[in-house]
């Protein structure tokens, strides 16, 4: 398991966290999960680019209600 802070690949097993495994860094000494909270970078991305692109609005799906 790699360090996200430090990018150590170096880890040990350090307990659990609410159900998740919790790891400590045997170089920078911090302690890390494998698991993120929030949405998956490549999703936001994705997202950000339908919206600047207009692809979101609903006016422009067929069936929609708002005039144009």
């Amino acid at each position: 398991m790699q360090c996200p802070h430090c990018a150590h690949p170096d880890s040990i097993r350090y307990g659990t966290s609410r159900g998740v495994q919790r790891y400590r860094c045997q170089a920078c000494r911090r302690i890390f999960q494998t698991l993120r909270r929030g949405k998956d970078p490549a999703l936001k991305q994705q997202a950000c680019q339908i919206y600047l692109e207009g692809d979101g609005d609903a006016s422009h799906r067929p069936g929609s209600q708002h005039p144009s």
